[in-house]
């Protein structure tokens, strides 16, 4: 009797691993930073008034940046809302321009924000606004091991669809119960494949929506 006890606690124990290790990975993607960011866009959605408070929150956490390389990358241009559209958006990019200012440690050499592809950072966020019937593709470079992206769109209701690939093979997606979109990379070996972004828009309003990225290449410990 007391084998086959043993033996079922052990087949429960190797049942259980797996769960327990995909528990801690998320956990390792899920940080205070990318948290930290969620938190700031659902404010920024529930109501524009939050700017401030969004903006004071940001401020006090030095781990992320502006995922503004992907700007070089649209595909095509056009498919982008421009500031005569009309369009319902968070402003976390306008609230993320206006801290990288402040930062002694954010801009390059040629007085150019760091973005993404900078080894300082492991958090990327960006607001992207697609017109109404338009597609839009980007491309991230130079990640490397496991990666996060999370696509939360302004309106849960009216979404756009979105597809990622890595390397040419597509990345599973998960719908959360927010409506936001949850794309997890196990590993990025090298940094020089592409990761390759696309939203659709087939509705007929101009549409929004954040993604933020943690690249998990420098395991950096948060500031």
């Amino acid at each position: 009797m007391k084998v086959m006890k043993r033996k079922i606690l052990i087949f429960t124990l190797l049942l259980l691993c797996p769960a327990l290790i995909l528990g801690q990975e998320r956990s390792d993607l899920y940080d205070s930073t990318v948290n930290d960011l969620v938190r700031c866009v659902k404010m920024l959605k529930d109501n524009p008034d939050n700017y401030s408070e969004a903006a004071a929150i940001l401020k006090r956490n030095a781990g992320w940046t502006l995922m503004n390389e992907i700007e070089d990358t649209f595909t095509p241009y056009e498919g982008r809302c421009r500031m005569k559209d009309k369009v319902e958006y968070t402003n976390i990019v306008s609230i993320g321009n206006g801290i990288e200012r402040q930062r002694a440690n954010a801009m390059t050499s040629i007085s150019s924000f760091l973005n993404g592809n900078s080894p300082n950072y492991n958090h990327s966020v960006y607001e992207l606004m697609v017109k109404a019937g338009a597609t839009v593709s980007f491309t991230l470079r130079h990640r490397q091991g496991p990666q996060l992206l999370l696509v939360i769109p302004y309106s849960a209701k009216e979404c756009m669809a979105v597809s990622i690939s890595c390397n040419g093979v597509p990345v599973k997606s998960t719908k959360n119960e927010d409506g936001s979109l949850e794309f997890i990379i196990e590993n990025v070996e090298n940094q020089q494949h592409l990761i390759e972004v696309c939203f659709e828009n087939t509705n007929a309003k101009n549409l929004s929506a954040v993604i933020i990225n943690h690249n998990m290449s420098n395991r950096k410990s948060e500031k």
